[in-house]
């Protein structure tokens, strides 16, 4: 129930993310002196909400107030972490042992990858010089090396991009650049580091297996590229012209791994353990498979993001109980920035959340609008205005970031979308033939073959006269402003709504 009287009671969960969203902001923007005021404050906040317990607003009160607590809390925990982690970098030559936890990809005289320090306990961005006997391009994930040289503190470049904010929040504290003669491969202990952390290390040598024997089996190119990208989340062998493709066609989305890679994923194990007897035993088979596969593809934000939100409705469904979309969302943000209060500038974030927040606002409402429509119109309506409830909460960030705007993808989203899916279950198929050893050569070659149809639907959408609007890139306070008047316009609007029908507006 929209903007309707008793709508904060609908949506706990949004309230309490607005205060702990604020919260962060306060500890990352101004200078508390030390971690324990906020802490000590969120301690008093829960003690008197539990005192006035029965009186209800005073006590909820408290409970927001201990919400925006925790968040500053847990914001200037992070960054005295970040800090103690700097004071390790000295400037000086020392001997580093390191693990090679991405795989090692061509930067022109350099192979670059990212190395996670053992003793340090830290990840830093690492340059390996190029040598005629190719050792660099030999590295594996999960390999170990020893290198002696000096690992630098990130700095920033002219322009609004904080690149040194995004390394820290992605868990990289420094970089280094080493010379073949600087380092060479050895096997290390890793016991001191968490099971967590070897599991990933493992899926991830894993995945590297199966892009190779994909790349081995279609030959290669361009489409298999994009295969890769789609079901894999391997985007490193992608050209700039088929990103600036997908970009250009407002489908950049597509290269993203998000709701809907895994939904698809979900919906494909769902269906093989249908003949389960016990709902709840297939439901439990079905969330640790989404999370395996989370961890296959690097644990994107948007991916991690969707598996939270698919394990509560999941978990919940198998009681039966009533499920609101924004709650689940806003439960899954507190979550994810509980963990990482940075993941809040992280550009990922921002547009896996708004969009997902755009369409519980706007869909329904919107769908109603076809709600007496032939089935067949209705349905092809459905699946335009999901795209156009998305641009609503995204443009104005796409303009901030990247100065540009699409203006057909809601149409053009009703070809690739569907071919996209048809692509992932075609690539998730073959998969999971692979990953248990069976031959899928036909499969990846449809697979190549769709996505080779994919690019070539991209780059005509592409292509369409005023498809893609460029400009300068907005300023911030621009952008507030924006969101301000999109806020402000809809309170109005869904206000009107109600006024009109004589109820409240319900949404998803």
């Amino acid at each position: 129930m929209l903007f309707a009287k008793g709508f904060w009671q609908f949506y706990p969960y949004l309230r309490l993310a607005l205060f702990f969203v604020v919260g962060i902001l306060v500890g990352y923007y101004f200078a508390i002196p030390s971690i324990a005021y906020p802490f000590g404050l969120a301690i008093i906040s829960v003690l008197l909400a539990l005192v006035f317990l029965r009186r209800r607003y005073v006590s909820t009160f408290f409970i927001y107030l201990s919400t925006f607590f925790l968040g500053a809390t847990l914001m200037m925990r992070s960054a005295s972490e970040l800090s103690r982690e700097n004071t390790s970098i000295t400037g000086n030559e020392k001997e580093y042992q390191a693990i090679v936890v991405s795989q090692p990809q061509p930067r022109g005289k350099t192979m670059a990858m990212d190395l996670y320090l053992l003793r340090e306990q830290f990840k830093v961005k690492a340059h390996l010089y190029k040598d005629d006997a190719g050792k660099a391009e030999r590295l594996r994930i999960g390999q170990g090396i020893v290198f002696y040289g000096t690992i630098e503190k990130p700095l920033n470049q002219d322009g609004k991009f904080d690149y040194v904010r995004w390394l820290n929040t992605h868990g990289f504290i420094a970089t280094v650049f080493l010379l073949p003669a600087e380092w060479h491969t050895a096997v290390l202990d890793i016991r001191s580091v968490s099971r967590f952390q070897r599991a990933r290390w493992r899926l991830l040598a894993f995945r590297q297996q199966l892009v190779d024997r994909i790349d081995a089996s279609s030959g290669g190119g361009p489409s298999t590229a994009l295969l890769l990208a789609l079901t894999l989340g391997d985007r490193s062998y992608l050209t700039q012209q088929q990103k600036s493709s997908f970009s250009d066609a407002g489908v950049a989305h597509l290269l993203a791994l998000s709701g809907l890679h895994l939904s698809i994923v979900y919906g494909f194990l769902a269906f093989l353990l249908s003949g389960f007897r016990r709902r709840w035993l297939s439901t439990i088979v079905c969330v640790f498979s989404i999370w395996i596969y989370v961890m296959l593809v690097g644990m994107p934000v948007s991916v991690v993001r969707s598996a939270l939100m698919l394990s509560v409705y999941s978990i919940t469904s198998v009681g039966y109980r009533e499920r609101t979309g924004l709650n689940v969302l806003a439960l899954t943000a507190i979550l994810l920035l509980a963990f990482n209060p940075l993941l809040l500038w992280d550009s990922g974030f921002q547009f896996s959340f708004l969009s997902v927040f755009s369409i519980g606002v706007y869909f329904r409402p919107l769908y109603e609008i076809g709600a007496r429509w032939p089935s067949l119109l209705k349905k092809v309506w459905g699946f335009l205005i999901v795209s156009i409830a998305a641009q609503i909460g995204t443009s104005p960030l796409v303009l901030y970031d990247f100065g540009q705007l699409n203006l057909y993808v809601a149409f053009t989203s009703l070809v690739l979308i569907p071919l996209t899916m048809v692509i992932l279950y075609v690539g998730f198929s073959g998969l999971l033939l692979l990953a248990i050893g069976f031959n899928s050569a036909f499969l990846v070659n449809l697979g190549t073959k769709l996505a080779n149809l994919l690019m070539t639907a991209t780059q005509w959408a592409a292509q369409l006269p005023g498809a893609v609007v460029h400009a300068e890139p907005w300023s911030l306070e621009l952008t507030f402003l924006t969101y301000l008047l999109i806020i402000l316009l809809t309170l109005l609007l869904f206000k009107f709504r109600q006024i009109l029908l004589g109820g409240r507006v319900y949404l998803n």
